[in-house]
């Protein structure tokens, strides 16, 4: 699965920076699709968020936001 190992790899990253993150996984409009978001505390969003855009430029279906 596509989606999963891009979010496992960016949880990884964070890990790897010693960055707490949680997964919270929400229903979409579309019934056939979820949204998936990494969590990480306000302390760490700044960083968190450089991250996300470093790795986005890997991947197919990871967007930060």
């Amino acid at each position: 699965n596509t989606c999963e190992k891009e979010i496992n790899e960016f949880r990884k990253v964070l890990r790897k920076e010693k960055i707490p993150n949680t997964v919270m996984v929400t229903q979409s409009s579309n019934v056939f699709c979820v949204h998936v978001y990494v969590l990480v505390p306000p302390e760490h969003k700044e960083r968190g968020i450089e991250l996300a855009k470093e790795h986005q430029r890997n991947t197919r279906l990871f967007y930060s936001c």
